[in-house]
């Protein structure tokens, strides 16, 4: 065992620290940070408040449309399958 010359934790002799991913003072393996409870809160604060934006707008989209909003129209069936055969139909004279 041998102290770390990066950051002074205890380490096997010859192998990376697994505190800090230094070996022979060079970055090997990036070593992640687990996060603080106050970043987590904070997160799951700002996830809250995106989730509750996102319904109240889905809420208005499907208000507008009782009201006569538009409507997406997805074609006839012959539409459709003239539309399908012309995208499956190979480029002729390639």
């Amino acid at each position: 065992m041998m102290v770390c010359p990066n950051c002074g934790e205890m380490k096997l002799a010859h192998t990376i620290c697994k505190e800090c991913g230094f070996y022979d003072g060079k970055l090997v393996k990036e070593i992640k940070v687990k996060e603080t409870p106050e970043a987590t809160e904070e997160t799951a604060e700002a996830k809250a408040e995106s989730k509750a934006k996102t319904a109240t707008a889905r809420k208005q989209s499907m208000k507008s449309n009782k009201a006569g909003g538009s409507k997406v129209s997805l074609g006839t069936k012959s539409e459709v399958k003239s539309t399908v055969s012309a995208v499956k139909k190979p480029a002729e004279g390639k």
